[in-house]
């Protein structure tokens, strides 16, 4: 019996439908089934005389739903893949166990031959295999490459045979791993006796990421083979009894180009840190990138234990979602925070401070960043120049009641409710401090407080969505990394389009004065953030550094904001972890990481994200100045409108296309994805 694919095309065949289609453009669901090679007029009539004839139902595991970005373009698919197997002569009558177990090892060797492979089956593996399911053909190696199916397919081989599953495929191989998770086997064909119902291939199921959190979505629902073999062990007929019905696509909110970008950019610069883009009228997550990545395909369809353990000792720790699992001090980026709370509760922001090198409250010397006396400050200047003693006093002067109450306005301290599993962050409220220390925030918590530092701990992701509300300034957008999730047929069954955290609600002019420091940190000759000037665009940003481990000696550079400053759309927080001892600053270490990724995505005029409503590609009005750094770390301290959500995701196409092609595996490439 030479290789064939007729089970398998007659499966596939059932699925000629594309994830993600437009409601406008819909594609017959209902296909005539091709049965392959054999037709059902092939069936013998004396098949039922024939005492090893069988008649076999098994199930066909549904394929999983595919994973898209917001424009469409498929981030996890599925792929058509090959095993060689043996298929065995049925009738006990015919072979002897030793001639048996003779026919699979030779098998086995022709194809190693062919395929210059050292594959092997245990005896006691093919015996008991044929004494139980051996209507069935025995797969074995691993999957095959197109050469090696082509090569097969070249040298048939009565008793050798291509069988075909699906695996899940990632397109774009090391992608958001932290987002989209990966799949492992959780059921397939058993050893013992062959039963009906038996699936036919493998179940896989999420383990982490979107794969985990929608893999009752994803999964589908399962089919119906009917098989039918004569006594020779030859497949005489195949019929599927129910189609199996794809699972569900889930539309992400990740462009793929700014997801690219952060994560080209994080590669650059960092040896471990993130960058998180958020859409500043929407709260819908952009980019949601962490640093090292890992490609996801080597887990498909088992990743070797040399490469998991390489993974798992690697020292960057690449299976750790900085952007979103891991907290740290918000540094001087929570100063733009603070601001807020002190202008809510009635703090001009004209009122000036001396901007001394450092105050003491009680035994502890609080310190500037800056060695020097810079004389009396506003809040404009105090934000640009990232005045630590302004921030001391102005936070004695409101208490911590306002300035907690806002912090935890904006989403701090607790999980934005992206469906992966996230850090909640800390911030450090009245009771908490009791059951820590015995009693309220005394002023020096309040110090550490107001410039990010202290038990305040927060993630990339909370800072950036805190961002798009000063952005935004009206309310503080909720950040959702899930636009929808529909089915084959295009219906949109659950749209997410969370309502805002909360109001900002704060005098326009006020808020003005903080948005006004914010662009002066990046275009004034005084700001610390010139790192990360990039040109035509006006930004509006806050850097940051902080003691992250203190014992290590281990800081982070921050850098925050949104632009462009005169019309925001993008929020952003980029976040750099030091070496021990590495002496860091935001302007110098972090500004650089958004420069680049928005010159490299405002160089990118055919982009998807720029045919967007309201999309614009520059503001003017920036102006260029010196380099400067917030080193803030190097002095020792002590410890809006709602996107729509019945729209259906634009059609879902290969990332790779190819020429067109006659047949149906050909079709099926562009759906499911490229054989390896």
């Amino acid at each position: 019996m030479k290789p064939h694919l007729s089970v398998f095309t007659a499966v596939l065949a059932a699925f000629w439908i594309s994830p993600g289609l437009q409601a406008q453009d819909p594609v017959d669901p209902s296909p005539e089934i091709e049965t392959g090679e054999i037709s059902v007029d092939a069936v013998t009539p004396t098949w039922e005389t024939q005492k090893q004839a069988r008649t076999i139902e098994l199930v066909l595991p549904a394929p999983r739903g595919v994973i898209v970005d917001r424009h469409g373009r498929p981030l996890v698919q599925n792929r058509v893949a090959y095993q060689p197997a043996v298929r065995f002569p049925v009738d006990r009558g015919v072979l002897s166990a030793s001639e048996i177990l003779a026919f699979a090892q030779s098998r086995i060797a022709r194809v190693n031959e062919l395929l210059g492979s050292a594959w092997s089956v245990d005896d006691a593996d093919i015996s008991k295999h044929y004494e139980n399911r051996r209507w069935v053909p025995l797969p074995f190696g691993d999957v095959l490459s197109d050469t090696a199916v082509s090569v097969l397919k070249e040298h048939p081989e009565n008793g050798v045979e291509l069988h075909a599953s699906y695996l899940r495929h990632y397109p774009r191989k090391a992608f958001a791993p932290h987002v989209l998770g990966y799949v492992k086997r959780t059921g397939g064909p058993p050893t013992g006796a062959l039963s009906n119902a038996d699936p036919y291939y493998d179940h896989y199921d999420g383990v982490l990421g979107l794969e985990l959190s929608f893999n009752r979505e994803l999964r589908g629902v399962d089919g119906k083979l009917n098989l039918l073999f004569n006594s020779r062990g030859e497949k005489t007929a195949e019929e599927i009894l129910v189609r199996p019905r794809q699972g569900h696509t889930v539309v992400t909110t990740l462009d793929a180009d700014m997801q690219a970008l952060a994560e080209d950019a994080l590669k650059r610069q960092v040896r471990r840190g993130a960058l998180v883009v958020v859409d500043v009228r929407t709260g819908e997550i952009l980019a949601l990138a962490s640093w090292p990545v890992w490609d996801l395909n080597d887990f498909i369809p088992r990743i070797t234990p040399e490469r998991f353990d390489k993974l798992q000792n690697d020292p960057r720790n690449p299976f750790f979602a900085s952007a979103f699992q891991g907290t740290y001090p918000p540094a001087s980026t929570f100063k733009v925070v603070m601001c807020l709370g002190m202008l809510r509760d009635g703090l001009s922001p004209d009122r000036k401070f001396n901007c001394a090198p450092a105050i003491r409250y009680g035994k502890i010397s609080f310190p500037n960043w800056h060695s020097g006396h810079e004389g009396p400050m506003g809040m404009r200047m105090a934000i640009a120049r990232s005045c630590n003693t302004y921030f001391y006093q102005a936070g004695q002067v409101v208490g911590s009641g306002p300035l907690i109450e806002q912090a935890l306005l904006m989403g701090f301290g607790k999980p934005t409710g992206i469906p992966i599993s996230e850090a909640s962050g800390l911030i450090p409220t009245n009771s908490y401090m009791i059951d820590k220390t015995g009693r309220e925030m005394t002023s020096g918590h309040i110090a550490n407080f107001v410039i990010g530092q202290g038990f305040t701990q927060a993630t990339p992701l909370q800072v950036a969505q805190a961002m798009a509300g000063i952005g935004n300034g009206q309310v503080i957008p909720h950040a959702h990394l899930i636009k929808q999730v529909q089915d084959v047929d295009n219906a949109v069954l659950q749209p997410f389009s969370p309502n805002p955290i909360a109001s900002l609600n704060i005098n326009p002019d006020l808020l003005d004065q903080v948005r006004k420091g914010m662009v002066d940190v990046v275009h004034s000759g005084h700001g610390t953030g010139k790192g990360g000037y990039v040109s035509g665009v006006k930004m509006a940003a806050k850097t940051g550094t902080g003691q992250w481990i203190k014992a290590k000696r281990q800081n982070v550079a921050w850098f925050s904001g949104y632009l462009p400053a005169d019309a925001p759309r993008f929020a952003f927080a980029a976040l750099y972890e030091g070496s021990p001892g590495q002496g860091l600053s935001g302007g110098a270490q972090a500004a650089p990481i958004v420069r680049q990724f928005f010159r490299d995505l405002y160089s990118k005029k055919d982009a998807p994200i720029w045919t967007e409503a309201g999309g614009g590609t520059t503001s003017g009005g920036s102006t260029q100045a010196d380099d400067a750094e917030d080193s803030s770390a190097r002095k020792t301290q002590p410890s809006s409108s709602q996107p729509k959500p019945s729209e259906p995701a634009p059609q879902a196409k290969p990332v790779e296309e190819e020429p067109k092609k006659k047949g149906l595996f050909n079709r099926l490439r562009g759906i499911f994805g490229r054989r390896s």
